[in-house]
């Protein structure tokens, strides 16, 4: 019990006095970034904030499975390798340079026929190393506050160019 508690007050104050660290602490933090890469995240799955998901498409329109996997799971090594947070933050960098106006709603989940309203858009990922290429369906779920509410989704299908 005091191991964990040492963990997320350790944690805690890393998260929070990260851009005012003294020069001492920066061996660490990073001592404690190479035992615990996903940091506070794997607690908080930021849920004030819309979900975001990315799936390749074939000729029909239709999703694969998802682009980003999830944080805890064993193809991931269970957060250990750090891809899920590596590939949520080149999808989150490649929807940064999607304008608003390539968004399309989508009344509830992610319907082949929402997908065929969306006009495909050509950009360049320029993450460095790009893993995000092809033809793939950017989907943003806002957070659900009631139940019964209807679920607000947006989507916007990319031609994504990477660099060689």
């Amino acid at each position: 019990m005091a191991i964990l508690l040492t963990l997320l007050t350790s944690t805690l104050g890393f998260q929070l006095f990260a851009r005012s660290e003294p020069a001492w602490a920066r061996g660490a933090r990073l001592a404690y970034r190479a035992v615990w890469p996903q940091g506070w995240t794997f607690f908080d799955n930021n849920a004030d904030f819309p979900a975001l998901s990315a799936f390749r498409l074939n000729s029909g329109m239709m999703e694969s499975s998802p682009l980003i996997p999830r944080q805890m799971s064993s193809q991931t090594l269970w957060g250990l390798t750090g891809a899920s947070q590596a590939r949520s933050r080149e999808a989150q960098y490649v929807v940064g340079l999607i304008p608003a106006a390539s968004w399309r709603p989508c009344d509830g989940p992610v319907t082949p026929r929402c997908l065929s309203a969306a006009t495909p858009l050509s950009l360049v990922n320029q993450a460095h190393p790009a893993s995000l290429c092809g033809r793939i369906a950017f989907v943003l779920t806002a957070p659900q506050v009631r139940s019964s509410a209807r679920q607000d989704t947006k989507v916007a299908v990319l031609n994504l160019a990477c660099p060689a």
